[in-house]
């Protein structure tokens, strides 16, 4: 992503270049006219590079969710889910929930799913580690924190 970004501001750079060169070329009483709008033009583009500024920020965040909860998952499960049983037999699945713990994030946070359900318990631990409760896996605890989502995502 940052390569685009850097891509994109030479991009700016260069038309800037022919702008200003051009500019050299035309009657003074046009310079000024076009002086005023490769200025508002420039604005333009600085509010562009920040919104992607932006984008790439909230990617580089999800991103971090995403290799965090792999992780954990990684370590609970080996990233197994079927048949993969924990805690005694109270734990199942990629993410090892518990079924009371499962409802309980599932009524916190609007989500509809199944405990026994792959896709269900990674849907519902992407929300439960980027609203902090991470520190309900015991892996939590292994897998070094490369982010803290809750700051970032509320």
């Amino acid at each position: 992503m940052k390569v685009y970004l850097k891509a994109l501001c030479i991009l700016v750079l260069c038309a800037w270049f022919v702008v200003i060169t051009a500019s050299f070329m035309l009657p003074s009483s046009s310079v000024a006219k076009d002086a005023e709008e490769l200025r508002l033009e420039s604005e333009a583009l600085r509010r562009d590079i920040d919104s992607l500024q932006c984008r790439l920020d909230s990617v580089q965040v999800e991103v971090a969710l995403l290799e965090r909860v792999y992780a954990v998952a990684e370590c609970e499960s080996g990233l197994q889910h079927d048949g993969c049983w924990g805690d005694n037999g109270r734990a199942y699945g990629i993410l090892q929930f518990h079924e009371p713990t499962f409802i309980w994030l599932c009524d916190l946070s609007g989500i509809k799913g199944n405990w026994m359900n792959r896709e269900d318990q990674l849907k519902v631990g992407m929300w439960a580690f980027s609203h902090g409760y991470d520190y309900l896996w015991t892996c939590s605890k292994k897998v070094e924190r490369r982010v803290d989502t809750h700051d970032h995502n509320g």
